[in-house]
């Protein structure tokens, strides 16, 4: 009679201890999906309610094409104007020595290189391929575009980005932004804009047209 509640003892003590340890797992699930949720789904989950990156949904791209002259754009608004490529003309030739507050649009299926533009880029020790550095730019903490810049070869300021989707059905867009900053005040991700005006081309350099809105509505 003892050796037998000795026994029940025993398996209600195991049953207790069991039901302990279901509970401390539950509990680190439970904090790690609440940190996944918090890390990862909620930032996609407030961009896919909003529709967008951020930006209103009537852009102002003659407003943007002239500031575009004097900053770089910042990336949540390089992110709808590519969204919404099917609204803007898409350029299908290479331009020529376009000058610094330049934007253009390309579609890689259709022109391989768009690079070729005219202008003397720095290059690598090779000294034939262009040093096109590279870097993915976030908006709400997710990585969404990758940008290759590159710095003329006689002007260092004279700079140009270009930014492409990581969505696999959007990365064939390219939106290409040439600039002249004044020092290295400008960084990559858009955060620190140079706001004051772009500096003039020397004589010798001075690219074949003036900057005008090569970014348009399609009509």
């Amino acid at each position: 009679m003892i050796k037998s509640k000795k026994k029940i003892e025993r398996k209600k003590k195991e049953k207790e201890e069991e039901a302990f340890d279901c509970s401390i797992i539950i509990v680190v699930v439970v904090v790690f999906l609440l940190r996944f949720r918090v890390a990862v789904v909620s930032p996609v989950l407030r961009m896919a309610q909003r529709g967008s990156y951020g930006l209103t949904p009537q852009l102002d791209i003659e407003q943007l094409q002239v500031e575009a002259r004097h900053r770089w754009l910042r990336p949540a608004e390089i992110c709808e104007i590519l969204r919404n490529h099917q609204e803007f003309q898409i350029t299908f030739e290479p331009p020529t020595r376009p000058p610094s507050g330049s934007l253009f649009l390309f579609d890689r299926k259709v022109l391989r290189y768009f690079r070729k533009d005219g202008h003397y880029w720095r290059k690598k020790r090779d000294g034939k391929t262009v040093k096109d550095a590279h870097k993915k730019l976030k908006v709400g903490g997710v990585d969404v575009l990758h940008c290759y810049y590159a710095h003329g070869e006689e002007n260092e300021n004279f700079q140009r980005r270009s930014y492409w989707m990581l969505e696999q059905d959007l990365m064939h867009i390219v939106f290409v932004h040439y600039l002249e900053v004044k020092g290295n005040r400008a960084n990559v991700s858009g955060v620190r804009e140079n706001e004051e005006s772009a500096r003039s081309f020397q004589k010798d350099s001075r690219p074949s047209y003036q900057p005008r809105q090569l970014l348009r509505r399609s009509p």
